[in-house]
């Protein structure tokens, strides 16, 4: 299948892929506002529209599987966990849960279904997190308000 795919978007995904791994070690060297930067290639990579399929579309792989770190909890708890020195300067942080258990999802369950953080009732996805970042916080656009 991925042999039919032009070696162009072979080439675009593994470009969008080294920004995120740039960005990324960035913000773990306290750059945090890299996340900002880190949702312009997720949205590339992810997001699709009716003018601007994403590139696992076009790669033929939007019916994939991806890993979900999920406990369950349907909130910030799934994926934080709360950090606290208080010989820092920031006393109070918070911190990735990583390695752990995975379990196989859906992508389209992974980016629009599954929540990451919950607030005031409200069920926020990866999708909405990437697309607010990348659309409104200065990541690929600027938003008024």
């Amino acid at each position: 299948m991925l042999s039919d795919i032009p070696q162009r978007l072979k080439k675009k995904l593994s470009e969008q892929i080294g920004f995120i791994e740039r960005s990324c070690g960035a913000y773990d060297q306290g750059l945090e506002d890299e996340s900002i930067r880190i949702a312009v290639p997720l949205r590339v990579i992810f997001h699709t529209t009716k003018r601007s399929p994403s590139l696992v579309n076009q790669l033929l792989l939007a019916d994939m599987k991806m890993l979900t770190s999920s406990k369950g909890l349907r909130n910030w708890q799934d994926y934080l966990s709360v950090r606290i020195d208080l010989n820092s300067a920031n006393p109070v942080s918070m911190v990735p849960l990583l390695g752990g258990r995975f379990s196989s999802i859906p992508l389209k369950a992974w980016w629009k279904d599954e929540p990451v953080f919950v607030t005031a009732g409200r069920s926020y996805s990866s999708a909405d997190l990437v697309l607010h970042a990348a659309n409104k916080d200065c990541g690929a656009h600027v938003d008024k308000h």
